[in-house]
């Protein structure tokens, strides 16, 4: 045993002595790990029964969904974009709250069957938790009645 580590250092003791070196060339890659994550806490129904007098539209607001996001890459955006159309004469409306300096939020957007942008400039490392998300749902004056109507609302963070 005693042998095998005169060797082992007399070998290290060598390489170094002669100055020999070498050179290796590694490559590494940094990943796109943006994610975005919603948090739905189940929205109530809204119902409308009717439009008082006087008035031509009634809405509700709910703002009890949040949502969460992370990205490694710089100039992203969340995007919002209904799976079909609003029934005639409604709407439906969407918000999504922003950190100063971790994105800028469009404020109010009218959702539909093309993306709107929701929050833009999100720079590389920006991280929001629990951002709230306010939906509200309007009934224009002359809007047939229907009824339970759902629609999936997706939430994208792409590149701008």
């Amino acid at each position: 045993m005693r042998t095998s580590v005169c060797i082992a250092l007399t070998l290290l003791y060598a390489q170094v002595l002669s100055g020999s070196t070498d050179t290796m060339e590694v490559h590494v890659t940094v990943i796109d790990t943006s994610e975005l994550s919603v948090d739905i806490v189940d929205i109530p129904i809204i119902d409308i029964l009717s439009i008082p007098d006087g008035q031509l539209f009634v809405s509700e607001t709910d703002s009890s969904s949040t949502y969460t996001y992370s990205t490694n890459t710089a100039n992203k955006k969340i995007t919002a974009v209904l799976d079909s159309e609003m029934p005639f004469l409604t709407t439906l409306e969407i918000a999504l709250a922003a950190s100063a300096g971790k994105g800028v939020s469009t404020g109010t957007q009218l959702l539909s069957a093309s993306p709107v942008d929701t929050v833009t400039s999100i720079d590389a490392g920006s991280q929001e938790t629990g951002q709230v998300i306010t939906y509200t749902f309007t009934v224009l004056l002359g809007a047939d009645p229907f009824e339970a109507l759902g629609r999936t609302v997706t939430l994208s963070l792409v590149d701008e």
